[in-house]
């Protein structure tokens, strides 16, 4: 099974520059971008490092499924950096690991959209906060979900009336493949937050949680679990237990195993009785995302520069610039 995730974004006037990036993966969810925004560097300036690009929980996998995931992120050069989110991941990776990469925490990216967090409650000041946003188990390029969402559908149904309106924020696979359905016969406003590759991912998942209260996710091991608590609602674990079919199996069939563990194996829990105990849930939100170790925009661009040279840069130009080209004229 080949995936070509360019061709989601053919006509986005991104899709030129993001092949001038050294690791693509720095690329997913905008990541980079929002790096680079912060640090106040120009998008041409590339990022020689690999990025985690959601949460991940690296220490509760089994030993098979650790390779696999290793085997996407850790760079081949073990002088380049791999950053991850937080100090507990940190220190398994290297006790596993040793000596043989580079890993260093400064937080998730999601932490560095400061400009327009508050660029955009400057603009929304009055907007009522009210409701729940869902975010069911997403399918993968790989997987399928086969969740059963009508059961799903009529649960946030059930939920007291505090709990309403419902909004249901989907990933986009799900939604081309119908998954969506079920939700919108319930009459919930069902939303995405774009494709893999969308540089402007974030920012809208930040904006389509502005109007609710509250957030909920059957995996609890999902990135919105998180990002949801550090964007200021109150999250609870809610939903049918995730199921998936595998597509393909290869080094990414660890993820459908894992969610489906999801209950099990996670570290917290958020039980709906406790949904008002916010600050509880943000000191776990802060910890996952690795709060603590955020770089200010001075600090972050020292880093990323220090990673370039001018013989690294030359090689990396002479390679890509027939896309350098077609980035700056786009």
């Amino acid at each position: 099974m080949s995936v070509d995730i360019f061709a989601e974004i053919k006509d986005s006037p991104h899709a030129r520059r993001l092949k001038f990036e050294v690791w693509l993966g720095n690329a997913f969810y905008g990541n980079g971008a929002i790096l680079k925004k912060y640090a106040r560097l120009p998008w041409w300036v590339p990022l020689k490092f690999h990025t985690q690009h959601g949460v991940k929980f690296f220490s509760l996998a089994e030993e098979g499924d650790i390779k696999k995931q290793l085997s996407f992120y850790l760079p081949k050069d073990n002088n380049t950096p791999f950053l991850i989110f937080n100090k507990r991941e940190a220190e398994f990776l290297r006790a596993r690991l040793g000596n043989r990469t580079n890993i260093q925490v400064i937080g998730a990216p999601i932490i560095y959209l400061d400009p327009y967090i508050e660029g955009t409650k400057k603009s929304l000041p009055d907007l009522e906060k009210k409701g729940t946003i869902a975010f069911p188990s997403k399918g993968t390029h790989y997987s399928n979900v086969v969740t059963d969402y009508t059961e799903y559908a009529d649960m946030l149904d059930a939920l007291p009336e505090k709990f309403k309106p419902i909004k249901v924020c989907m990933y986009y696979l799900d939604r081309e493949r119908g998954k969506d359905k079920p939700f919108l016969e319930k009459g919930f406003e069902v939303v995405d937050n774009g494709k893999l590759l969308s540089q402007d991912f974030l920012q809208k998942f930040y904006y389509n949680t502005l109007s609710a209260e509250y957030s909920t996710s059957n995996d609890l091991l999902s990135s919105p679990v998180f990002y949801s608590i550090y964007s200021g609602l109150k999250f609870f674990e809610y939903g049918p237990n995730v199921k998936y079919e595998q597509l393909i199996n290869d080094k990414h069939s660890f993820y459908a195993k894992e969610r489906e563990m999801s209950q099990k194996i996670s570290l917290y829990h958020f039980p709906i009785e406790e949904v008002e105990d916010y600050q509880k849930m943000k000191r776990i939100a802060d910890l996952e995302l690795g709060l603590d170790y955020k770089l200010s925009p001075a600090q972050l661009r020292k880093f990323i520069l220090k990673e370039l040279n001018l013989s690294f840069l030359s090689k990396h130009i002479r390679k890509n610039i027939r896309t350098l080209y077609h980035g700056m004229v786009s």
